[in-house]
């Protein structure tokens, strides 16, 4: 490259360099590369200067545009949202550097000036030949600035309309944040639900697929699969999500059918068991799977949000669903499915039913939606879909027909499965009594096949399938289904009577453990479930189950974790996410229902086990466990910060569902007195956006309703006095840590002021409660105050919600 040429492209390198560190745009250093042999090859010219200079003033304006491009796109992203959502922003930006379109246009641009290169062999130079040649030399000049200027201005539309759909991302995503959704999806969901083995279901899976497609006998646009637990809904379901997700396909005919939206109910699931993330979470899918429908749902899901967080569900489907989707033009495109999964787990009966009947009535509505739900056949959910019989087509897994097809799908299963363990297909060389026995035992229930190849399978009978055998085909108990014959058999193999009556904690660790799976909200990871046993161990409810004596105290570590899951591993798995879950929602039905789990040693009582969880919770918010708790979240140390997360979010609703005892009340009563929900706030602080605010979690008020509870109207006109509590606390804990040298009694006064202002009179004891408050929280300050580590803990406002929820 000659000085002159490097003096013109110098500065147009400066300018892509700094162009490439706002955003890394691939293949952007061919371009200064390209154009520097294009100015090489003008560099002839002399007695064309004019013409000469003005190509190389386009040639910088270039370097110019693409500096502008990159700064507009880190501006524009920033602007619409990218710097609230520092994640968001940088995903936008790789996604506006990536984008067909600006590659496109580089791809373009670089062709372009390669081709003006080829002209510059047209150009004449030498003091004789370019006198000569002058007014050719001018003509090419033109012609090339001229090509040149339209290849910047193609490339800057091509960059801009990357930039938009850049923006666009981020104003989704930030719009689609604002949703209440639920990880429900079919991607989402646990193993057991998607284990449909290759070969099985091919029947009903070919009729799902032309029913999608239009192509079927069945002519209603809604389809019910239903059956009893453990036939294999669930992998049905899965299995149809993934043969229908192809909307990332480029080119779709107009019948082809696409997965719109999914959404797999969890029993005890938390927001995946509630029906009050359902519609947001189908609006959510839609928008993101369907292009088509993504302007309407966004302007829908706008309008929704800014009316509130807690709607009724009648306005959440007509707002999100039916306005959007009823208004929606789509002549040309196939029908869009969505899957609804395991209706039965779905905790809100009522809502669910309501629900089913707007959903099919959208259906009926919309010519290119399509409905598939896979559900038990519990009364509710048929007479829901019953009611609109026309319109649903229910396919029954219990049907003989159907039952026939599913007893050779789990024979075939358990066949090709337990002949593959090298030691089972020894021994059943020659004698296939067991096996067979065992098909027969199965029927149609995918469910019992999968645990019993589990037990199998596992460490403990892989090498002895005698045992193993043994253990399966044990004969059923009277009044039990071999399902839960088989837990039943299971437990008492794993835990016999005897080693439980020998060791406590052994007991105490399995109670502890079945409690957690059976009515925790969430499913929990290996580490944070061994903080709750170690919590559930003092429990008085769980040792009293036990033969541990009073006063012995049983601290139970991450390893006894490990080893019950290990021994539990034929029902209970470690799901994608590391969470340990049950391996079919059947076994924690059946450890709650006293006439199924026949064995009081092994069966967990659903409002006791709420109860354990809430006393478990409820140390969470002692003293010494809010500052470990404050500390994990500083130090990033998992499992701690999460029992925190988990205790502050949901011990409302342990309270809510436990059953009522005195002793549990006295705790209750104990720790409103003890400054447990000043520390149950402090962890709910949110991060600073104006005035101070604390996560909404309703703590006392679940308090107050359990202990309205008591059989006597004194203890029930004690709950009242806590009336104003949570909001007393709030502002004491706000006025601490906006001044941490304010006086409790001008909290108080300031408390009191804004209740009169709001129109609100306390009573005589009202107040004398405030003035005990004000006492707790002075006491909650001075035990912070005198430990430096402490102090430094509570008034780092970096230690807020979203830290604790790790984000």
């Amino acid at each position: 490259m000659t000085d002159t040429s490097l003096a013109i492209a110098g500065p147009v390198l400066d300018i892509l360099k700094d162009g490439l560190a706002l955003v890394p745009i691939p293949g952007l250093g061919l371009i200064p590369q390209a154009l520097s042999k294009v100015l090489e090859g003008v560099q002839v010219v002399r007695q064309n200067s004019k013409s000469r200079k003005a190509f190389e003033d386009e040639a910088k304006r270039l370097g110019a545009v693409i500096q502008s491009i990159s700064s507009n796109t880190t501006d524009s992203v920033s602007a619409n949202g990218g710097s609230q959502d520092r994640s968001s922003g940088e995903t936008a930006v790789r996604k506006v550097a990536h984008s067909p379109e600006l590659q496109s246009g580089m791809n373009e641009l670089l062709h372009a000036i390669n081709d003006i290169g080829t002209r510059t062999t047209s150009l004449k130079g030498g003091k004789i030949s370019s006198f000569i040649h002058a007014l050719n030399n001018r003509d090419v000049l033109q012609e090339m600035k001229g090509d040149l200027t339209n290849a910047i201005e193609d490339f800057k539309i091509k960059a801009h309309a990357a930039v938009d759909k850049g923006v666009q991302d981020i104003r989704l995503r930030l719009i689609l944040k604002e949703l209440k959704c639920a990880d429900a999806g079919y991607r989402s969901v646990h193993d057991q639900k998607s284990g449909l083995m290759d070969g099985t279901r091919q029947d009903l899976l070919s009729e799902l697929v032309a029913w999608s497609k239009g192509q079927s006998p069945i002519t209603e646009r809604i389809y019910a699969l239903t059956g009893q637990a453990g036939m294999g809904k669930s992998a049905v379901a899965y299995r149809l999500c993934t043969l229908l997700d192809n909307s990332s396909s480029p080119d779709l005919s107009s019948d082809t059918p696409t997965l719109g939206a999914s959404f797999f109910f969890v029993r005890d699931g938390g927001n995946l068991s509630s029906l009050r993330s359902l519609f947001p979470t189908i609006a959510r899918q839609l928008a993101l799977s369907q292009p088509a429908l993504l302007p309407g749902i966004l302007q829908a899901i706008t309008a929704f949000v800014d009316k509130g967080d807690n709607q009724l569900q009648s306005y959440a489907f007509e707002s999100l669903l039916h306005k959007p989707l009823a208004h929606a033009a789509l002549p040309s495109h196939g029908p869009i499915v969505i899957i609804l999964d395991g209706l039965d787990e779905c905790a809100d009966d009522k809502l669910l039913c309501e629900a089913l009947a707007q959903l099919i009535g959208l259906v009926n509505e919309v010519s290119w939606l399509r409905l598939f739900v896979a559900s038990r056949p519990e009364v509710r959910i048929l007479e829901a879909l019953r009611s609109s019989e026309k319109a649903v087509h229910i396919c029954q897994l219990s049907d003989d027909d159907v039952l026939e097809a599913g007893t050779a799908d789990v024979g075939k299963y358990l066949t090709e499965t337990i002949l593959k363990i090298p030691q089972y297909n020894a021994y059943l060389e020659g004698n296939r009594v067991p096996l067979d026995t065992l098909v027969r035992r199965a029927g149609a229930l995918f469910i019992f096949a999968r645990i019993s190849v589990n037990v199998l399978d596992s460490r403990a009978y892989r090498n002895n399938p005698e045992e193993g055998f043994r253990v399966i085909l044990t004969s059923k108990a009277a009044g039990l289904t071999n399902l839960d014959s088989l837990y039943l058999q299971i437990l008492l193999s794993e835990f016999p009577l005897a080693d439980l009556a020998a060791s406590p904690l052994i007991h105490i660790n399995l109670i502890s453990l079945l409690t957690v799976v059976c009515c925790a909200q969430l499913y929990l990871k290996i580490g944070q479930m061994a903080v709750f046993q170690n919590k559930l161990a003092q429990v008085s409810s769980i040792r009293s189950r036990t033969t541990a004596e009073p006063g012995i105290t049983y601290a139970l570590r991450k390893n006894n974790t490990v080893a019950m899951v290990a021994r539990l591993s034929s029902v209970l798995l470690i799901n994608s996410d590391g969470n340990i879950a049950p391996m079919h929602a059947t076994f924690t039905e059946f450890l709650r229902d006293p006439q199924r789990c026949t064995d009081k040693h092994y069966h967990i009582d659903k409002g006791a086990g709420h109860a354990a969880l809430a006393s478990a919770c409820l140390a969470a918010f002692t003293w010494q466990t809010t500052v470990e708790i404050l500390s994990a979240v500083r130090n990033g140390e998992q499992d701690m910060r999460q029992y925190g997360r988990y205790s502050a979010s949901w011990c409302w609703d342990h309270i809510e569902e436990a059953t009522y005892s005195d002793e549990f009340a006295q705790e209750l009563e104990g720790a409103l007195k003890q400054g447990h929900v000043l520390r149950h706030l402090r962890p709910l602080l949110l991060p600073k956006d104006g005035e101070m605010k604390f996560w909404n979690i309703p703590f006392v008020y679940a308090a107050r309703k359990y202990l309205k509870k008591a059989p006597t109207a004194a203890a029930v006109a004690t709950a009242e006095v806590y009336n104003h509590m949570e909001a007393y606390c709030e502002a004491y804990l706000r006025g601490m840590l906006e001044t941490p040298h304010k006086h409790g009694s001008a909290v108080t006064k300031q408390f009191l002021e804004d209740r009169r202002q709001k129109g609100v009179a306390l009573t005589t004891d009202e107040l004398r409660k405030v003035q005990d408050w004000e006492e707790m929280c002075d006491r909650v300050r001075e035990e912070i105050d005198h430990d430096s580590e402490a102090r430094e803990l509570w008034y780092d406002d970096r230690l807020n919600y979203r830290a604790l929820r790790g984000d």
